[in-house]
């Protein structure tokens, strides 16, 4: 179940996918338009998951999930890698390596291997 990221709980799980570059305002449409249905339709068990998310600086993917309505089993985080993997894909980019780091300079975020 897709709720608004702001109305989780401070206690929830989170994840957090970093970009190797920047999404275009069309690839973030449709992006978005993809984790809506994702969130939506994740379950763990059969049951609905609260989860939320939101994009910072154009480059991060961040997913929350509220634990106290229900906990993501195995196979629930396993769609979850899968739906990044096919993201990643889909646009070229690199989103589950994490040797690499990204880091605000000025207005801008730079990402170093």
């Amino acid at each position: 179940m897709l709720v608004d990221f702001n109305t989780l709980p401070q206690e929830s799980k989170v994840w957090i996918y970093q970009c190797n570059r920047s999404f275009t305002d069309q690839e973030l449409k449709e992006i978005e338009a993809k984790l809506d249905v994702f969130l939506e339709n994740w379950t763990a068990h059969g049951s609905d998951l609260q989860a939320g998310y939101k994009i910072v600086y154009k480059r991060f993917i961040v997913i929350a999930l509220n634990q106290q309505h229900g906990t993501a089993t195995g196979c629930s985080i396993d769609a979850s890698v899968h739906f990044i993997q096919q993201l990643e894909k889909e646009y070229q980019v690199d989103l589950l390596d994490k040797m690499n780091v990204s880091y605000k300079q000025g207005d801008f975020i730079a990402y170093k291997t």
